[in-house]
C-alpha cells in the first residue's frame, strides 16, 4: 500500500513537518525579495518599539563603516557627518522630520543659515574661516574655487568665541588657497533648523486691579516679536532607516 505523499494518498508525520517547513521557508524567502525589491536603501519610516528591525538602523546619527552599508553610503554619503572609511546615519532624535524647502519657496530663511564666507583651505581642511552670519549644517553643500561639485561639511572642528565656527572640514579634497570665497547651502535635504512664529498682534486688557478685577482696564493690542513654533503634543517614536538586505 503506498505511504508516501507523493502517490496522493495521506502522507506521514515526518512528511507532513516536511511539507510545512518548506513552506515556512519558501514564504520567508517571498518576504525577504518582496522587502529587498519594495523597500528602498535609505528609506526612513517611524517605529515604535526600542529595537529596529533586521535590515533598519535607529536614525540616532551613529557612525557606520562604508565596508558594513555601501549600499546605504552611496544614498548617504557623507551629508550626515564622517569621512573616509566611515560616515554617520542622520540623527533624528527630538527633530520634527518634514518635507524639505524644494524651490526655497514660501518658508524663511532659518535665522541662522549660512551663506557665504572666505577661509584657507587645504586638502579636505577649511580653516581661519570669516564673515559667517550663523553656524553652517553637517552636510551644507560648500561651493568656491577649487571645490569639487557636491562637496558637503562633515565635520565643524573649532569654534570663536561668538559661537560661529573658524574652522570645519569637507567630503572632498580641493584646491589649496588663501581667503577663498566660499558659498553654504544650508537648504538642502537633511538640513534641520528651528521653526519661528511671525511677528504678530494680539489683544490683551491692561490695567487690572487687584485679582484681576477691572479698575479702569482698557483693552490695547501688544505685539509679539515671535519665538518658537507653537505644536499641539506630541507621541514620541523611533525614526529607521533602511540600511542593508535581509
Amino acid at each position: 500500500m503506498p505511504t508516501s505523499a507523493w502517490d496522493n494518498t495521506t502522507p506521514i508525520d515526518a512528511e507532513k513537518i516536511s511539507l510545512a517547513a518548506s513552506r515556512i521557508r519558501t514564504f520567508k524567502r517571498d518576504v525577504r525579495e518582496r522587502i529587498n525589491e519594495n523597500v528602498p536603501i535609505g528609506l526612513i519610516l517611524e517605529w515604535f518599539t526600542e529595537t529596529a528591525p533586521d535590515g533598519f538602523l535607529e536614525c540616532n546619527g551613529q557612525s557606520i563603516t562604508v565596508a558594513a552599508f555601501p549600499d546605504l553610503f552611496l544614498q548617504l554619503g557623507y551629508r550626515f557627518g564622517g569621512s573616509g572609511a566611515n560616515f554617520n546615519v542622520p540623527d533624528c532624535r527630538g527633530l520634527l522630520v518634514r518635507c524639505w524647502r524644494h524651490a526655497k519657496s514660501g518658508v524663511d530663511l532659518d535665522a541662522d543659515a549660512a551663506t557665504s564666507c572666505t577661509a584657507d583651505i587645504a586638502a579636505g581642511a577649511v580653516t581661519n574661516i570669516t564673515g559667517l552670519a550663523g553656524v553652517p549644517r553637517i552636510g551644507a553643500v560648500v561651493a568656491g574655487t577649487g571645490i569639487v561639485v557636491g562637496t558637503v561639511i562633515t565635520g565643524i572642528t573649532t569654534f570663536g568665541a561668538d559661537g560661529i565656527p573658524t574652522a570645519f572640514t569637507i567630503s572632498d579634497a580641493a584646491a589649496a588657497g588663501a581667503a577663498v570665497a566660499l558659498t553654504i547651502d544650508n537648504d538642502q535635504i537633511g538640513s534641520t533648523q528651528y521653526d519661528e512664529n511671525k511677528s504678530h498682534a494680539h489683544s490683551a486688557i491692561v490695567g487690572l486691579g487687584l485679582n484681576n478685577q477691572a479698575t479702569g482696564g482698557s483693552l490695547k493690542n501688544t505685539t509679539s516679536t515671535g519665538g518658537s513654533e507653537s505644536r499641539p503634543k506630541n507621541m514620541a517614536t523611533m525614526y529607521i532607516i533602511r540600511s542593508d538586505t535581509v
